[in-house]
């Protein structure tokens, strides 16, 4: 994929023009207010991501999970409204240098996006459990549960990224909110706690909570010739709880903290994000009980790119 990047240092330099050209056929003015308040363009989409965490134990021993999602989506069309189904076309992890594992249960796998958060099942998103809670390797083997969550956790992700941010809110602040080059505001989601439990070994009562979000309205940008607003983000001081249950008698339980940040590449004319960028630092501690009674401090550098896939 070939794309070209303004940083906001050079768009900075060129701003005191008062109005952009990024073609013959195209100007911007930036004394106008900017609209994200459009629907996306009803058509396909494709979409390819790339998250990779680094784990460092207490011992400074690294170890790094590499995960690779390419997701379609598809418009379904309703009488007042436009949703859209999205189906994996790939999905594989990797730890460390080892060979590179497809989750062949997960292709072709489609399920519908939904925007009101949570649903009555208390899944985020709507996006059902049940195929996560039973994912095996290619042999069949039963799958560790920190992999079925990272696996679980990367749709999450994904949709957090491209829906909950850089989509309106229907209530509160969102990027709606933003207007002007330099304009920061407070998401609706700041402070809110998602669960994060996940079938029988990661209980109810597991959360992951926001610290204070804010979005800003930092520039633009060009990727593959199209014109994008650069979006950043950063979540604040956040912090969770994962209950594990691991045999009838024996719950782990892991706390910590953790700051992610980054930019959404939101394209100008259709309301699709272009490009996502997401850096993330853990720290976190699990207290393992009796016998074996000890506690294990971890930290985690996470990173995360979205790429919209543009079709020659």
């Amino acid at each position: 994929m070939n794309w070209k990047y303004l940083s906001f240092g050079i768009i900075i330099s060129i701003l005191l023009t008062g109005c952009v050209s990024f073609s013959s056929s195209q100007k911007i003015d930036l004394n106008n207010d900017f609209n994200f308040n459009g629907r996306r363009l009803s058509e396909p989409q494709e979409f390819e991501m790339i998250s990779k965490a680094i784990t460092i134990d207490s011992d400074n021993n690294p170890n790094t999970m590499t995960l690779r999602l390419n997701l379609h989506a598809t418009p379904i069309y309703s009488s007042n409204s436009t949703v859209f189904k999205y189906t994996c076309n790939y999905f594989s992890y990797q730890k460390d240098k080892s060979r590179e594992i497809e989750l062949v249960s997960l292709k072709n796998w489609s399920y519908r996006f939904t925007e009101s958060g949570i649903d009555s099942n208390n899944q985020v998103f709507g996006i059902d459990h049940h195929i996560f809670d039973n994912l095996t390797d290619p042999s069949g083997n039963d799958l560790d549960i920190s992999i079925k969550y990272s696996v679980y956790n990367a749709f999450i992700d994904f949709h957090s990224l491209t829906d909950l941010f850089a989509q309106p809110t229907s209530t509160g602040s969102g990027i709606q909110n933003l207007k002007h080059i330099g304009d920061q505001i407070i998401h609706t989601a700041a402070y809110t706690k998602a669960p994060t439990h996940l079938g029988k070994s990661l209980k109810d009562g597991s959360y992951f909570k926001n610290g204070k979000i804010t979005l800003n309205l930092e520039g633009l940008s060009i990727i593959n010739n199209r014109h994008s607003a650069i979006i950043g983000y950063d979540s604040g001081t956040s912090s969770f709880e994962m209950i594990m249950q691991l045999a009838p008698d024996f719950e782990v339980i892991t706390t910590g903290s953790s700051h992610y940040f980054g930019n959404i590449h939101k394209d100008l004319n259709d309301n699709w994000v272009n490009k996502v960028s997401l850096k993330e630092i853990v720290i976190s501690q699990t207290i393992i009980p009796p016998p074996a009674q000890n506690k294990i401090n971890a930290t985690i550098m996470r990173n995360i790119t979205i790429d919209r896939v543009f079709k020659p």
